[in-house]
């Protein structure tokens, strides 16, 4: 089982790190088709956001998610229901404060007046 656990968390873990490696290290000049909703904005929307900013927030975050998606499945393969549980609730919390300040913060947007 705890073979299995392992085999699980680092199949999950490397492509969250290297995309976000690749995100801080493209400094938005590729890969844009990552980020969802892009390809389906028009140019005068993609113009308003700092893209390069936000590739370098997203790889960050998604860094700081394989993180603890590591520090989850070790837990795990420890058998520490507690801090299992406690792991997926930081993951949780995690994963959504990074998606509402992609959205909402002005330090993505390349217009301050908005």
């Amino acid at each position: 089982m705890t073979i299995i656990l392992a085999f699980f968390g680092i199949i999950t873990i490397l492509p969250i790190l290297i995309i976000g490696i690749l995100y801080i290290r493209s400094k938005g000049e590729k890969g844009d088709f990552l980020l969802a909703g892009w390809n389906t904005m028009s140019e005068a929307k993609r113009a308003k956001y700092n893209k390069r900013a936000l590739f370098t927030f997203m790889g960050w975050f998604f860094i700081g998610l394989s993180a603890l998606t590591a520090l989850v499945f070790l837990v795990t393969i420890f058998q520490w229901r507690v801090l299992t549980a406690v792991g997926w609730g930081v993951w949780t919390i995690y994963v959504a404060v990074g998606l509402i300040y992609s959205n909402i913060s002005k330090k993505f947007r390349n217009n301050k007046e908005e």
